[in-house]
């Protein structure tokens, strides 16, 4: 037994050897040592009630609020969505309720929303899903399926809300608070001993789990009974029929309320049980669930998934408008701001932001496609649908990106491996188109328009030489493409992070011949160096373009 295998069965009584993926090894630690202990059922929901949930669950949220960003700072959640699991979580038997006053209610809701204007509130904050599966956070009038606990928290931030019905449970407090402990406080110690994959592991294993609710059956326990005693059994337990060894039987004990005449079937003297239980329950699904909503047949506890999303949205959705510090953007537990964030939010506690890194240049393209760098150089890309090649370096760079803003379609070629239908695995070079959709692309001419209007806007150099790529060649777009990312960022004022001590200056800019041709054909600038700059310094120079 290798020594991970060993410390997860030592600490957890778990056995390793035949669990596929982190999320199920995650439900199995949580279910075999902490679960019992709560005294709380999680049922497993089906059919009608699963689906009005289901329509509650979005999931983190990505926001692109500014395009072209400069001088920002990045924080990170510290393990996002296991702070979120210590909340109230929905428990028990569901119940649909046709209460109308939400602060009576714990569960999901359907509801009537009308959002509150943007002076009121500058970033709406309450997620609705379209008919095309778009999320989004809109503003006017809507309806739509939420957590109970994030539409309180969106009336605090002036949103109305009118409830139309309910599915309340019961609140679980302390459902999954041991659980999270143990893990952070493991994750703690293997790092403070420079455990490095202890430490990852501890952290996977946390943040595993959510997804996985949303498949639990933890409110299922098994049991061996004799099979002459199983019909009086039933009388004080609901069950499944599991498996039957000679004169025994294993149990399946279900949350879920079973048809009477089920047990019936379960007499030792019935011969091909499995169907006729197979079809008893099809029989008892169909008066019970309406034709369309026996297509789904999902049994979840997709109420815990969605709680948890639900709460963790309402932690980042602190810092969406703050009064004295402009929100730029994030990505379900990140959030990029105009400013250091304020000491009391920032530490090494659950839920807590950690400072990630500053980001001398970002820009934004799109959800999930963006290039950022640091004040050191260094350069985080996002590129949904793309990826890293073989190497696993970063296919695009910063010119698609300029592109990307200016409207232009950006085609890259990436080597994958593809499996044939002989079942033969070939590696081909595939073309990859990537773009702004039309109504991202909108938005960002909106945002370089309004940084042309003032020309003393710091942004202003930016959003002209982007503009200017609108139309160029095939010719001076390869020559763009095959000039250095440090070349062009060059081109743009840029001030640094300001440090205490520090001094303001421009960054330099660097008279290669690349960069010479990337100027030529913007057409917008004339760069003129001090005679002893030909490397990469940071000194003063003098820089002129022609007036706009």
């Amino acid at each position: 037994m290798s020594s991970f295998n060993k410390s997860i069965y030592d600490k957890y009584q778990v056995n390793t050897t035949n669990v596929r993926s982190y999320s199920a090894l995650s439900k199995r630690v949580y279910t075999s040592k902490f679960y019992k202990e709560t005294g709380v059922k999680i049922p497993v929901i089906s059919g009608y009630i699963e689906m009005i949930i289901r329509k509650g669950y979005y999931g983190g949220l990505v926001d692109v609020v500014e395009h072209l960003v400069e001088n920002a700072y990045k924080y990170d959640a510290n393990s996002h969505y296991p702070a979120a699991m210590l909340n109230d979580m929905p428990v028990g038997d569901p119940v649909i309720s046709d209460e109308k006053d939400i602060n009576k209610l714990f569960g999901f809701a359907k509801a009537k929303v009308t959002a509150p204007s943007e002076e009121i509130l500058k970033h709406a904050t309450l997620p609705l899903r379209d008919s095309n599966g778009v999320i989004s956070c809109p503003r006017g009038t809507f309806e739509g399926v939420w957590f109970t606990e994030e539409l309180k928290d969106n009336i605090s931030r002036g949103y109305h809300v009118e409830i139309l019905e309910s599915v309340v449970f019961k609140r679980g407090k302390g459902l999954f608070e041991k659980f999270i402990q143990n893990l952070f406080s493991s994750k703690a110690k293997a790092k403070l001993e420079g455990d490095t994959i202890g430490e990852l592991i501890y952290k996977l294993l946390m943040n595993s789990f959510y997804g996985k609710s949303g498949q639990l059956e933890v409110d299922n326990t098994y049991t061996m009974i004799e099979t002459d005693k199983i019909e009086e059994y039933g009388k004080k337990h609901d069950y499944d029929l599991s498996q039957e060894f000679d004169k025994l039987t294993l149990l399946r004990e279900s949350a879920r309320s079973m048809d009477p005449g089920i047990l019936k079937l379960l007499n030792p003297k019935n011969k091909s049980k499995e169907n006729k239980v197979s079809n008893a329950t099809k029989s008892l699904e169909e008066n019970t669930i309406l034709p369309d909503q026996r297509k789904r047949g999902v049994k979840s506890s997709v109420g815990i998934a969605a709680a948890i999303t639900a709460y963790a949205r309402i932690s980042l959705n602190r810092f969406k408008n703050l009064p004295d510090n402009k929100y730029l953007g994030g990505d379900t537990d990140s959030a990029i701001m105009q400013f250091p964030l304020a000491e009391g939010f920032v530490g090494p506690g659950l839920g807590m932001m950690k400072y990630e890194d500053d980001i001398k240049l970002g820009l934004f393209a799109d959800k999930k496609l963006y290039y950022a760098v640091n004040s050191e150089g260094k350069e985080n890309i996002k590129s949904r649908g793309v990826g890293k090649d073989f190497n696993r370096k970063d296919i695009l760079k910063l010119g698609h990106f300029l592109l990307m803003l200016a409207g232009h379609v950006v085609s890259v070629n990436k080597t994958k491996f593809v499996i044939t239908k002989k079942g033969a695995v070939e590696i081909k070079n595939v073309s990859l188109d990537t773009k702004i959709q039309e109504n991202t692309y909108k938005q960002v001419v909106t945002e370089l328009e309004a940084y042309l209007a003032n020309h003393n806007h710091p942004k202003f150099n930016m959003a002209r030489y982007i503009s200017s790529l609108r139309n160029i060649s095939d010719t001076q777009m390869k020559v763009l493409l095959k000039t250095d990312s440090k070349d062009l960022l060059k081109l743009f004022y840029i001030k640094p992070i300001q440090k205490e001590g520090d001094n303001i200056n421009v960054f330099s800019r660097v008279n290669t011949e690349s960069l010479s041709l990337t100027i030529y054909h913007a057409n917008r600038f004339k760069v003129v160096l001090h005679p002893k700059v030909r490397s990469t310094t940071q000194e003063k120079k003098t820089l002129t373009h022609p007036p706009p």
